[in-house]
């Protein structure tokens, strides 16, 4: 994240900003930045991405479908990339910086509604009950585990190609 977000997310920590004050800054502080610096753009993605993480885990609406993994790709990147929301058309694979340059396995993108489809009745089939360390999953927790899914299955987090931040 950039140091400006640091700040902002200060003020939205002790009660002095919104999350959707601090999104409306941001949005505003980049309309300056020069859109063809990679580090720009990275701060931005990752700025803009993180604050409305915030929002949608401060939402009380989730379900546990592939409908709401494309809704949640499209809120979270619809002011980064035109294709937010959709399945990617392209199989690809990175070395991650963010993981000392480890690979991710990213699903094939002929069977990413299929996989998904799948692991979610798989998921909706547990007994959450039945774990003696959880006696009731708060929505929050919920939408955490939702928000780790989505990211390690889907593989949203990809950058440095056309597909980046693509399902």
């Amino acid at each position: 994240p950039s140091k400006y977000l640091e700040k902002l997310l200060q003020e939205n920590v002790t009660g002095e900003k919104t999350i959707y004050e601090v999104e409306h800054e941001l949005k505003q502080y980049y309309i300056e930045k020069d859109k063809k610096d990679k580090t720009i753009q990275d701060e931005f993605e990752c700025d803009l991405v993180s604050t409305r993480i915030v929002q949608l885990l401060e939402e009380d609406n989730f379900e546990l479908s592939v409908d709401y993994i494309k809704y949640i790709h499209e809120y979270l990147f619809k002011d980064v990339y035109e294709f937010a929301g959709e399945f990617r058309k392209v199989d690809f694979s990175k070395h991650e910086r963010i993981l000392n340059n480890d690979s991710v396995a990213y699903g094939d993108c002929k069977l990413l509604e299929q996989s998904l489809d799948y692991d979610i009745s798989l998921e909706k089939k547990k007994n959450y009950k039945l774990h003696k360390e959880v006696n009731k999953i708060h929505k929050s927790t919920l939408k955490r585990i939702f928000f780790f899914f989505f990211f390690r299955v889907a593989g949203v987090a990809y950058g440095g190609s056309q597909a980046r931040g693509r399902i």
